[in-house]
């Protein structure tokens, strides 16, 4: 650059910062920012927050009621930094002036939710009306090894129905299947969850929490859970730089079974964050305290990935699990003749044992399920807010039955199940003490049963289509009284294509009803039918909330349910292989309608804290599987037992639960749980497979103060179920060249036993700890009712794990 050019290039810059400077002295720098730091979540102000105005570096505090004031700011844009001890420092830009009172929001505890979740009283609940119960992080690492059927059986209310030692399922007040939604993120579970040997396609080591909402109140998924609700709750990831996780590995005697935990998660200040976790299980076969269990292995594999971005005001996440598992059925449950079959079930052990092995052989269940998750968030001003999920998953589930030649290793029943769920919820602002949630949801679902087994198909190929909408809406004049009601509409369409045999068809008496669902005649024999069903079912749920005096509150929740019969109940027709089960379903089931009425009383003070629940349940047009007036099916190569999905008039369940805590001293603490139920018809006839009495206690004992050592010595009582129906059957056979007949017992339930338990949880190192846990100490031999398997032998003896587990 020439001189010259210089010398006019410098004049001209100091000429505008002249008339920079002559504008900034004349401009009026008289404009004022009044705003108000409020928390996210609920709108309370937030005290001693600090604000800077970073182009100025005037800085100052909120007072108590979020306020503050900045005097002698010009017209522009600012840049406010916002900082607080138990918030994310967040900034935000602000154009001047502004003619009202500025809201800004900060989400309050973020640093803490890891404390949150683990304290009772930090928890949140699905509504202020809601009867709720749930398990901690630290609970459910309790059950590592074990499945989510057997964590959720430590709350009350909740029971385990069994197929075998390693197929668990929840059951909530008598209720478990489409009766009982299980929720993961959100968006429920699709894994023919209609089956009692068709264990939840979740690993428990995936969830940092688990929720169980008892009554009706959770209508936003779904209006047909006559049981409840059971949510898996994901942890929520803190906007800090971090990294963390868990390797954890134990050993069982129970099957010589061994399994490994990994578990590590990414967070970064700017909120992005992302993790892995994964499982493996692996156990060859259970045992009885008296002999093997044969064929009871089971191999389970998991994983999780996910990555998302957190900015407090939004959040998306992406997430993939999987789950696979492998699981034998006890062999002797599979017998040849209806003798064996009586003998089997007369018998004090299995007719037949086998060494012990780890090797899975038929029969056995295969579960592979994927699940692919896409969700947003966003938090809107006055604590409301809005989400959308979509959710993809696919579940195929193999059985395979004792066969022999080149169809051994081909599964007689093979169930690709594929669902697709979109979910949209809207919370509204909080005004006048009222607040309403609204949401839609829809869903398809694809289900093909493999006809290349050359066995029957149990489960025909069908398309579904549901769709729904609900309503909440919830006032809240007072911190000691709160009202919610609720309505939702679904609809359901079911389009399935099913072969009978004319025989059965005819038998059955549907040539009368349905002749018009016929497509064709194949092989002489057998009809190709088309059947679509529409089912319209409404739902309602209110429930009040009243605080009785500083630490007793009463809770009470209304619902009217209705549910559609389930593709299993409608068109079931064959061999349930895993169940060792002829099941047959009836095409002219119609809708079940229940109304749920709950009480409960929740007190807390001091040391003391209990929650007693009673509830009544009435059920109309109640569908149940239960053993059918033939017994056995003798039609086939081996005899089974024949049960039949049929439609009671009237159900009636009645019931209570009970949780109970007390902290003795800083050394000991107690809690127990105990549940009842009665299920019987409207002339009074018991139902099929109702749990009966059970109590469980723990007494924990930590011998120094703030030392990690922690003794726990638990008791289970599950007592005889008296109230059992009669199901009973007699079958002929050849004794000394006549004919005699036998009476065979299904239905007396096992007698009451009580099993000890006892483990001991402590740190090695920092980051290392080790627990060692003995369960049935006693090496009990009992049955359980619930057991579906329980007439060809008994449950599993006494069970010993050590566990390692070390937290970066």
């Amino acid at each position: 650059m020439s001189p010259f050019l210089f010398f006019v290039h410098k004049q001209f810059l100091l000429f505008s910062l002249f008339l920079y400077g002559l504008g900034l002295y004349g401009q009026s720098c008289e404009e004022q920012l009044f705003g108000v730091v409020l928390d996210l979540h609920d709108d309370s102000p937030l005290e001693q927050v600090k604000v800077t105005v970073v182009e100025t570096n005037q800085q100052l505090s909120t007072n108590a009621e979020g306020k503050f004031l900045f005097l002698g700011l010009c017209k522009g844009q600012y840049t406010l930094l916002f900082e607080h001890p138990d918030c994310v420092t967040v900034t935000q830009k602000q154009n001047l002036p502004v003619a009202s009172v500025k809201r800004f929001y900060l989400e309050h505890h973020i640093n803490e939710l890891e404390e949150i979740v683990v304290s009772e009283v930090g928890q949140k609940k699905n509504s202020k009306t809601s009867i709720e119960s749930r398990l901690s992080e630290e609970e459910i690492k309790r059950f590592r090894s074990q499945n989510l059927g057997d964590a959720m059986a430590a709350l009350s209310g909740v029971s385990s129905l069994k197929n075998g030692n390693a197929i668990v399922k929840p059951m909530v007040h008598g209720l478990t299947g489409s009766r009982l939604a299980i929720v993961n993120d959100g968006i429920r579970l699709q894994d023919h969850e209609w089956g009692a040997d068709h264990a939840p396609s979740i690993d428990v080591n995936g969830a940092d929490q688990l929720q169980l909402i008892k009554g009706a109140t959770a209508l936003k998924y779904g209006g047909d859970a006559l049981g409840g609700v059971l949510q898996i709750i994901p942890k929520k990831q803190p906007i800090k730089d971090s990294l963390t996780g868990a390797l954890t590995t134990g050993y069982t005697t129970q099957g010589e079974g061994g399994y490994f935990l990994a578990d590590l998660t990414k967070t970064s200040l700017n909120g992005n964050y992302f993790g892995l976790t994964t499982s493996l299980k692996n156990a060859g076969d259970f045992t009885h305290p008296n002999y093997a269990l044969s064929n009871t292995g089971n191999r389970e594999q998991h994983a999780q990935l996910f990555y998302g971005r957190n900015t407090i005001t939004q959040e998306w996440r992406v997430d993939y699990r999987f789950f696979q598992k492998e699981a034998g059925i006890l062999s002797s449950a599979h017998v040849g003749t209806v003798g064996d079959l009586a003998r089997a079930i007369e018998s004090d052990v299995p007719l037949s044992t086998l060494p012990w092995k780890r090797e899975i052989n038929n029969p056995k269940q295969s579960t592979t399920h994927h699940n692919l998750s896409l969700r947003l968030d966003r938090r809107l001003a006055n604590q409301a807010k809005w989400d959308l999920r979509y959710t993809y998953q696919a579940n195929n589930r193999k059985e395979f039955d004792l066969r022999r030649g080149e169809n051994k290793n081909r599964p007689a029943l093979d169930l690709l199940l594929q669902s697709h769920d979109l979910l949209f919820n809207y919370r509204s602002s909080s005004e006048k003490n009222l607040q309403w949630s609204t949401g839609l949801s829809a869903q398809l679902q694809d289900n093909y049963s493999d006809p290349s087994t050359g066995v029957r198909r149990l489960i025909p190929d069908y398309l579904r289509y549901k769709a729904g909408a609900y309503w909440v809406g919830e006032y809240i004049p007072s911190n000691d009284f709160s009202a919610e009601v609720g309505l939702r509409f679904d609809y359901d369409h079911i389009d399935a294509q099913k072969y009978y045999r004319i025989a059965v068809w005819n038998d059955r008496g549907y040539d009368a009803e349905f002749s018009s669902t016929i497509i064709r005649t194949t092989n002489a024999s057998n009809y190709l039918t088309r059947h679509r069903k529409n089912f319209g079912n409404f739902s309602a749920s209110t429930g009040l909330k009243q605080r009785l005096g500083n630490s007793t509150t009463a809770l009470f929740n209304l619902g009217f349910i209705s549910r559609s019969p389930n593709p299993a109940e409608l068109f079931s027709d064959g061999l349930h292989h895993a169940l060792a089960t002829i099941e047959l379903g009836d095409l002219r089931l119609t809708q079940e309608r229940a109304i749920k009425t709950l009480v409960s009383l929740e007190k807390s003070t001091g040391d003391l804290r209990y929650t007693l629940t009673l509830y009544n349940n009435r059920i109309n047009d109640y569908i149940i599987l239960q053993p059918g007036e033939a017994g056995f099916d003798q039609a086939r190569n081996s005899a089974f037992l024949v049960r039949e999905y049929v439609q009671l008039p009237q159900v009636n369940m009645q019931g209570f639960d009970l949780d109970l805590s007390y902290r003795f001293s800083a050394k000991f603490s107690y809690k127990g749980t105990a549940a009842w139920v009665s299920a019987k018809t409207k002339e009074g006839s018991p139902l099929i497979d109702i749990p009966p009495l059970n109590i469980q206690q723990q007494l924990a004992y930590s011998p120094i103060q703030n030392n990690p050592l922690r003794l726990v010595f638990q008791t289970a009582f599950v007592a005889e179920q008296t109230q059992v129906p009669d199901f009973n059957f007699n079958y002929n056979f050849f004794e000394n060249g006549t004919i005699a007949t036998r009476l065979v017992d299904i239905s007396s339930a096992p007698t009451s036993y009580h099993l000890f338990g006892l483990s001991v949880e402590t740190k090695l190192f920092q980051k290392l700890n080790l627990s060692l846990v003995g369960e049935n100490l006693f090496n009990v031999d009992y049955r359980n009712y619930l057991n579906r398997l329980r007439y060809f032998a008994g449950e599993t003896g006494r069970n010993i794990r050590i566990e390692l587990s070390y937290l970066f």
